[in-house]
């Protein structure tokens, strides 16, 4: 019995053993055995040295030809470079940064003979555009779209360009009123085609936001309603109510400014159509031949044609202090704008000199 247990425990023990040897031999073969010092001291030395480029590769280009990556990093064999301290290669790979053909780029050092250095050029090149579509939108919209986002297919695209391209479809939606377009875009590669992919724009256009109401602040000498016929361009919408909302202007005023019906009777106010009309506004406004759409380039020159109304009345100091617009609970905009007129100017004495054939009197009249 004793000796069939030293049997065993001597199997046991040469087998453990020869693992051991097996596991030892595995190890060893897996580990790397050289690494080339040369290439190592280059950037650890203390002082530079000048070495001559003796090749260069391109790895990782798949479209593109590999001499032109050569020839828009700018280097070239023959070139003489020192190292360390030397920015050849940062300027290499910002040349081919600018040109929007890579993602990714670096620049291996591969071998040293003598001072001829070779070199690596490795790149990660951008997808092409092989096909683009818009989804969520009418075939006509589709069509204008298309000229709009300014993406051509079979061309190389980068981050920039899919960021105008958004860009693009939101203002083209803006003009037209929808002020809360979301864009969606989904970039999916196209099998059987190598290094291709389709973009895809899921667009919500969202609600077509309308102007509700137009207010003005501080504009003691000109009534709203003059001030708002200057706007050739804003407009607000057609309204019918029993119940108008008074909509409370953040510079301190109200839209409902109008005075009341018994002191409209009173004042003989039905005599004045600009009074009349003050009146029935917050219950009734048609507006059948303009648009109540909010266009920003439209109001920019909306807010210039007030001012130029205030210069020609006298007020030449005339300013808009502040304007906002917000949403009522309906969706639609309301706009508030702060007027600062200023004061008001008037011709004094007029002398007029050098006029021999016209009299001072006709000259005035034509003032």
């Amino acid at each position: 019995m004793q000796r069939i247990f030293y049997q065993n425990a001597l199997l046991v023990f040469a087998f453990l053993f020869t693992g051991f040897q097996l596991s030892a031999q595995v190890s060893s073969d897996t580990t790397p055995v050289s690494v080339n010092p040369a290439l190592q001291e280059i950037f650890s030395s203390k002082y530079p040295k000048e070495y001559t480029i003796g090749g260069i590769t391109v790895t990782g280009s798949r479209s593109f030809d590999q001499n032109l990556i050569v020839s828009i990093s700018g280097l070239a064999v023959g070139d003489k470079i020192q190292l360390p301290g030397t920015d050849v290669f940062g300027k290499a790979i910002t040349k081919l940064w600018k040109q929007s053909l890579v993602s990714n780029v670096s620049i291996n050092l591969t071998r040293l003979e003598g001072t001829l250095l070779f070199i690596e050029l490795n790149v990660t090149e951008r997808p092409r555009l092989l096909d683009f579509r818009f989804v969520g939108v009418k075939k006509g919209e589709r069509d204008d779209l298309e000229t709009k986002v300014q993406l051509a297919k079979d061309r190389v695209i980068s981050e920039n360009m899919k960021l105008t391209a958004v860009e693009a479809i939101i203002k083209f939606y803006s003009g037209k009123g929808f002020r809360n377009v979301k864009v969606d875009m989904k970039e999916e590669p196209v099998p059987g085609v190598a290094n291709s992919v389709r973009l895809t724009f899921y667009i919500d256009k969202g609600k077509k936001v309308r102007i509700n109401s137009i207010n003005f602040t501080d504009n003691y000498s000109v009534q709203d309603q003059r001030l708002k016929k200057q706007m050739k361009g804003t407009k607000e919408m057609t309204k019918i109510t029993l119940f108008p909302q008074k909509i409370v202007s953040p510079y301190g005023d109200s839209s409902l400014k109008t005075q009341r019906f018994k002191d409209y009777l009173k004042e003989y106010g039905y005599l004045t159509p600009t009074k009349t009309k003050d009146v029935i506004e917050p219950y009734f406004r048609f507006k059948l031949f303009s648009s109540s759409k909010f266009n920003e380039t439209k109001y920019a020159d909306d807010k210039e044609s007030i001012l130029n109304f205030y210069n020609a009345r006298g007020f030449r100091d005339a300013t808009l202090v502040a304007d906002t617009q917000f949403y009522d609970t309906k969706g639609n905009l309301n706009i508030d704008i702060k007027v600062k007129e200023g004061r008001r100017y008037y011709f004094g004495d007029i002398v007029w000199k050098g006029n021999t054939k016209y009299s001072d009197s006709l000259l005035n009249q034509v003032l």
